[in-house]
């Protein structure tokens, strides 16, 4: 059975957060009996009615409810075995749009306000079980209100409807129907990227899979990116030049680029200098590095956050670019950089671009506006980590999004002594360098 749930008769999302919480999923997975459903179906199984609806729900491989309305009713879904999709929408104006598409694995909390339009699916082979809490009870489906992407109808549930699915052969099933209701926007067809969590934070070696496998689907094509995007290319031609400048005043022999990519940035900073300089470069893409070692690199697959990986020797540079925020958490990023300050050579120097949480230009409004709405930091996220989507991938990438505070907290902790912090422009005023607090990129530069 379910845990005892709180004395109350009028609970709050708080007080079905906590009960959720508090579930011992072992236990009650070992005595449910589901009743049996028409293959392909969800089988729900009613566990308690007060204070608060409890139901778990068997969700069959490659399942999904239909897309439905929450009117009058909130709640908050555990997933407690397998993994669940849910998919949000927005219905305004005509328009059916898809705004977010999050991954609960065991032990993930979705909560689901009043007023919530959302899917949610079973992505796997095999069965995965979830545990729903809403109040007030869910007396009756009737009058809930159902979309259908394919037709672009809207479907109000009739008094005989036994759950949230657009296809039932029980009679009363629907009050009504409504065609042509609507146009659809998918969330992958007006952005190149999107924000997608994965909720519970995974563990560092899932997130370095997925970052391995995101930058193995783009190593063809991620040179283009850079190149054919204008902000992009000023903003990447800018962070070199200003690398470049630097590098002149200094003797520079060996070089490492950590994260070197497809190796056209260290080439292009070397280039810059009219230097003659070794390029040693580290990446955890297999593909990144193909197309590394054929620009000439001496490169290397490898994670620098393993105790295992070795510098080899030390350089007169080190940078790393576009990537510091991929390392997946704070004691990551403080030993990363204490092994870069002990592998300079004295007069050394190191150079990293971050991306900055207040950037009004980028996602750090959204960053934190997700962060809230999913409690991430309830389920192991540090203030600023984000999960992204390529909308034509299928991989994610893992980013986290920098204070100035804490850039300053980090290097000073990894020993560095000079640190300048500077901003940079982005997507506005790209490659730049300028002083406005909320727009831009951190450039960093430490010895």
């Amino acid at each position: 059975m379910p845990s005892q749930p709180p004395q109350t008769t009028a609970p709050t999302i708080e007080d079905i957060w906590k009960y959720l919480e508090a579930v011992d999923a072992e236990e009650l997975l070992s005595s449910l009996d589901f009743p049996l459903v028409p293959q392909g179906s969800y089988s729900r199984l009613p566990l308690l009615t007060e204070p608060f609806e409890v139901t778990a729900i068997k969700w069959p491989s490659y399942s999904k409810s239909a897309i439905h309305k929450h009117d009058g009713f909130f709640g908050a879904v555990r997933v407690l075995s397998g993994k669940i999709i849910n998919r949000a929408y927005r219905h305004e104006l005509h328009v059916l749009k898809e705004i977010e598409v999050t991954e609960f694995t065991t032990g993930g909390i979705v909560e689901e306000p009043d007023g919530t339009i959302h899917l949610l699916e079973n992505p796997l082979k095999t069965p995965s079980i979830s545990l729903h809490v809403y109040y007030p009870t869910i007396t009756s489906f009737e009058d809930m209100r159902l979309y259908n992407i394919e037709e672009r109808a809207i479907g109000v549930l009739g008094s005989g409807a036994q759950g949230a699915s657009w296809k039932s052969e029980v009679s009363g099933h629907f009050k009504r129907i409504q065609e042509n209701a609507f146009k659809y926007s998918g969330i992958g067809e007006t952005d190149s990227h999107y924000i997608s969590p994965i909720v519970p934070k995974p563990a560092k070696n899932e997130i370095l899979d997925e970052l391995s496998g995101y930058y193995n689907e783009q190593a063809k094509v991620y040179d283009g990116n850079d190149l054919n995007i204008k902000w992009r290319k000023d903003y990447t031609e800018g962070v070199n030049r200003i690398i470049a400048v630097e590098l002149m005043k200094l003797d520079i022999q060996d070089y490492m680029a950590l994260c070197c990519g497809t190796g056209r940035r260290p080439i292009e900073i070397r280039d810059l200098t009219g230097k003659n300089f070794e390029i040693y470069g580290v990446d955890i893409s297999e593909k990144m590095i193909q197309e590394s070692n054929a620009r000439g690199l001496r490169t290397k697959l490898g994670d620098i956050t393993s105790l295992e990986f070795d510098f080899d020797q030390n350089y007169d540079c080190i940078t790393y670019l576009y990537a510091f925020g991929h390392l997946t958490c704070r004691s990551d990023r403080v030993e990363v950089l204490k092994k870069c300050k002990s592998h300079l050579n004295s007069g050394g120097v190191f150079f990293a671009d971050l991306f900055c949480v207040r950037n009004v230009f980028e996602w750090g409004d959204e960053i934190q506006r997700i962060h809230a709405k999913y409690r991430l930091e309830e389920q192991g996220y540090e203030p600023g980590d984000v999960f992204y989507k390529r909308s034509e991938g299928e991989h994610r990438a893992f980013l986290h999004y920098f204070t100035r505070e804490e850039i300053v907290d980090l290097f000073q902790e990894a020993g560095f002594e000079h640190i300048e912090i500077h901003k940079i422009g982005y997507t506005q005023r790209s490659g730049q360098l300028h002083d406005t607090s909320d727009e831009g990129m951190y450039w960093v530069k430490a010895c």
